[in-house]
């Protein structure tokens, strides 16, 4: 029994080496695309205010963390394939990491770092595998913290997930909705809380940037029109 507990010990160590091997010789596979070098155009050699001014300007709706996580790694580590992309694989490999806390099965992690799309935003230099980091790690503290320690991890989480893409909050009003559902009342009106004060703390930059979004809507012709097409746009996007 000791053999074989330390048997599966040895495998969890092997998929938690195997899969960041697997995400960094990715890095400079495939060369820039247009919207990575959007980003890099706007956070290389610049500093940190400069790219999320610029980010508020250019970036309709979006958040600026990624970008000043990118302008930092190529501050130290200069430009290249490999440092543009690094805090997207970084993440991706704490997520895996999240997913064997949060499961503890090897199967969901496998399924996660095998999947095609994660591997490929993993690899690419945009927000969304940190926000999918966010993601994982907000579902383990909901599952397994408690107390004081849940208010100030899932708050901290929160915040850095909105201010890398803002929907991260509809993950914590699922947490509220599960919670209401099996009628845990205290905790959900905590949660709540929480996630009221996640949300205040993240006006600052809505409120900064609001007015260049508007600015770049009108000037784009970015306006929303509802078709009958959208639908399909939705479920391909989805794929």
């Amino acid at each position: 029994m000791q053999a074989d507990r330390q048997g599966w010990k040895t495998l969890d160590w092997l998929l938690l080496l195997a899969y960041p091997a697997v995400v960094f010789s990715l890095l400079s596979v495939r060369p820039l695309w247009l919207d990575e070098l959007m980003e890099v155009v706007g956070s290389a050699g610049r500093p940190l205010k400069d790219v999320i001014i610029g980010y508020a300007a250019h970036s309709a709706g979006q958040s600026p963390l990624a970008a000043c996580e990118q302008a930092i790694t190529m501050r130290f580590f200069g430009f290249s394939l490999f440092a543009v992309r690094l805090p997207a694989a970084i993440s991706a490999v704490l997520a895996g990491v999240g997913m064997l806390t949060l499961m503890r099965q090897r199967l969901p992690f496998v399924l996660l770092a095998s999947f095609p799309l994660v591997l490929r935003y993993a690899a690419e230099d945009r927000p969304y595998s940190q926000v999918l980091c966010v993601a994982v790690w907000l579902s383990v503290v909901f599952t397994m913290c408690s107390g004081r320690r849940f208010d100030a991890m899932y708050t901290a989480l929160l915040i850095v997930g909105l201010y890398t893409q803002p929907y991260v909050v509809f993950l914590a009003f699922s947490h509220c909705v599960s919670l209401a559902i099996r009628r845990q009342w205290a905790r959900t009106l905590r949660l709540t809380a929480i996630s009221a004060a996640a949300v205040c703390a993240y006006l600052p930059w809505y409120l900064y940037a609001r007015g260049f979004w508007r600015q770049e809507v009108a000037v784009s012709q970015l306006h929303f029109h509802p078709q009958l097409k959208l639908g399909l746009l939705i479920v391909r996007e989805m794929n």
